[in-house]
């Protein structure tokens, strides 16, 4: 009698590429490369450049360590960031009477503690350096000067049973976060809420539903117009992506039916100089019908049935599995007017 095991080893670099449209425009594409260095010491350490370009071009370098108290359940992670975005806020270009681009610098640590397999619990702090290009107007900056210089501390709670974070098919994932910006220095205080519902479940062999609630809202005196919650940008309505409204809160859900027409084929090319590991992936294409509806919001007042933007079409999703997967996607809003969405990464 014997005991046979094998070992796979995972390679443990992987440069990701990466494109969006901003504004559903493809004449303002953001694209780069997420590089990815994981367990680089053997301690389940892991070290992401996030490099992108174009309309929207940000730098983001992190480290995480999930296990730095192994124990205890501690985790920590730390990110330095900058990013240099044009104004998204309708009200504010009102104001400055034009448009015009703000330039922000952010670094941040935080500590996890998870409970569980499935609850975990994060605090963090850090600093957020926000310029204004010229323009010195209360609204555009929380403090009325050309710059405004924000302390915050944030709380968060996970609990996540997904069977697969990348591309689930069961299971729940639910998240609170709530941030407070400011401290009163300079006069700025204000809070973000955040909350995140998904549900996923298999239904049969081949056929997965999932489903998704997501509010973002902002609190306070004065709210900056640049923390506004928008949708049309990162968060938006399928069949409404050239749509872009702001409110101090935005409610938005998604509704997705799956078809696995090729559930699981593995690719594998011997290219030279690169590794097995980069040139081998699990591909899969999933035909997808959805729907979407969401809007903004200053007070619950405004939250009316009227308001909602609603889409809804079918597209397919190419995995390639771990890396990333490409989305063609064909929308319409209430009205049948169609649009075609394109873009890498997953709906939710």
């Amino acid at each position: 009698m014997f005991l046979l095991i094998k070992v796979y080893e995972k390679w443990y670099l992987y440069p990701l590429p990466f494109i969006f449209f901003s504004q559903g425009e493809l004449k303002n594409p953001t694209y780069g490369i997420n590089f990815e260095l994981e367990n680089f010491r053997g301690r389940n350490e892991t070290l992401n450049a996030f490099l992108a370009f174009g309309y929207d071009p940000r730098i983001r370098l992190s480290y995480s360590n999930p296990s730095l108290l192994y124990e205890e359940g501690i985790g920590f992670g730390a990110q330095i960031s900058y990013q240099d975005f044009l104004n998204r806020s309708s009200a504010a270009k009102a104001i400055a009477g034009k448009d015009f681009e703000y330039r922000i610098y952010s670094t941040s640590v935080s500590f996890n503690k998870r409970l569980d397999q499935f609850n975990l619990v994060q605090v963090g702090t850090g600093f957020t350096y926000i310029e204004s290009d010229e323009f010195a107007v209360k609204g555009i900056t929380a403090s009325g000067d050309r710059i405004d210089r924000l302390p915050f501390v944030s709380a968060q709670y996970v609990y996540d049973t997904r069977d697969l974070k990348q591309f689930p098919k069961t299971g729940l994932l639910t998240s609170a976060k709530l941030t407070h910006s400011g401290f009163s220095m300079h006069n700025i205080s204000y809070q973000v809420l955040e909350l995140d519902l998904r549900q996923y479940n298999h239904l049969l062999k081949d056929l997965t539903a999932r489903w998704r609630v997501n509010y973002r809202g902002a609190f306070g005196k004065l709210v900056p117009y640049y923390d506004y919650s928008f949708l049309g940008f990162s968060e938006y309505v399928r069949g409404h992506r050239d749509n872009e409204i702001e409110g101090l809160q935005y409610l938005l859900g998604s509704f997705e039916v799956s078809y696995a027409i090729l559930d699981e084929w593995h690719l594998s090319l011997d290219l030279p100089l690169l590794p097995k590991n980069l040139t081998s992936a699990r591909i899969g294409i999933n035909f997808n019908i959805f729907a979407d509806t969401g809007t903004t919001f200053d007070n619950i007042n405004d939250l009316k049935i009227n308001n909602f933007l609603s889409g809804y079409g079918f597209g397919l999703n190419i995995l390639f599995l771990p890396f990333n997967s490409v989305r063609f996607e064909v929308a319409f809003d209430e009205f049948m007017n169609e649009e075609f969405l394109i873009g890498t990464g997953f709906s939710f």
